[in-house]
């Protein structure tokens, strides 16, 4: 039976792929879906800091005219909120709604994170990114600890976990888990184009080391919205072509530009204390090949996707 779901991130995990897909099938009626726009408004009003009762009543308000038609409401930053006044939100406004986390490993989310920053103007050494934003992975992927706040209005199943890789390897199947889960078929909207491809890392350096320059001489520039486009063309252009990146490290090398190669790394003990974050992921059949990169360890699954 057609029924909501709401998503509430993580970012990074293939979301405007989603809302592509979902925007389009919105517009020929099929399932309801929130344009962006709205949730721009709401980030505006509602900022997650300090959020309060008014504000996840506000939520509540946004999300109630979907109750009875099959919906996918998607918006990455919604997990920012508080979790459990967000369930309580969302559980008075969709009863019978399932709540989806698309999730990333912590390692591939820290080197996206730092892509991400870079565009953004970032131009410090990458260990400090790393030691900085992962303390920010304890409070992500904390996924026992969502579990736990978002099923205290339902029986079990009402959260449910699908991880980026499977969007990566095998987007097709990704998307039929979704359509399964609001029971409406979503093929017919699959978004042949693919994910954007990560930058190789000594562009990263070298767009640090010229915003750097930047912000010494023209700092005005460094805000400009066609900067930013065009760092985010160059970035993910390179991404596509290896060729072109050979191309650029030998003339880098002709003239004498040393570039850091090195990304953002999970330290060891990080690691630790995010697989028993992350341990409830063992269970679900769907992390099967994924296990490695959720720090999990080896063993037998037996729950589905919705359980």
């Amino acid at each position: 039976m057609p029924r909501q779901i709401v998503h509430i991130g993580l970012k990074k995990t293939g979301t405007t792929w989603l809302q592509d897909i979902l925007l389009k099938a919105s517009a020929d009626g099929l399932i309801g879906a929130m344009p962006f726009e709205n949730w721009r408004a709401f980030r505006t009003a509602h900022p997650w800091k300090n959020a309060g009762p008014d504000d996840f009543d506000a939520l509540a308000e946004l999300l109630a005219p979907f109750k009875d038609k099959p919906a996918i409401l998607s918006w990455e930053l919604m997990h920012h909120y508080d979790w459990q006044s967000l369930d309580e939100a969302i559980a008075r406004a969709l009863p019978e709604a399932i709540i989806l986390v698309t999730t990333r490993g912590p390692e591939s989310f820290l080197q996206s994170n730092y892509n991400n920053a870079v565009i953004n103007g970032f131009s410090g050494q990458t260990n400090t990114f790393s030691r900085q934003f992962q303390k920010s992975l304890l409070k992500t992927h904390d996924f026992c600890r969502m579990a736990e706040e978002f099923e205290r209005h339902s029986n079990d199943g009402r959260l449910v976990f699908l991880p980026f890789e499977m969007l990566a390897d095998k987007p097709r199947k990704y998307l039929k888990c979704i359509s399964d889960l609001v029971g409406i078929d979503l093929s017919a909207y699959f978004a042949r184009r693919s994910l954007n491809a990560s930058p190789p890392a000594d562009l990263l350096d070298l767009l640090k080391k010229v915003s750097a320059k930047l912000d010494d001489e023209q700092s005005g520039l460094l805000d400009t919205r066609e900067w930013y486009l065009f760092k985010y063309m160059a970035m993910h252009a390179a991404g596509y072509a290896e060729e072109l990146q050979d191309y650029f490290r030998r003339n880098a090398a002709a003239d004498g530009i040393e570039l850091d190669n090195t990304l953002p790394t999970v330290s060891d003990d990080m690691k630790a204390r995010l697989a028993d974050r992350m341990s409830i992921l063992s269970d679900l059949k769907v992390f099967n090949e994924y296990r490695s990169l959720y720090y999990l360890l080896e063993g037998e699954t037996t729950q589905a996707v919705t359980s």
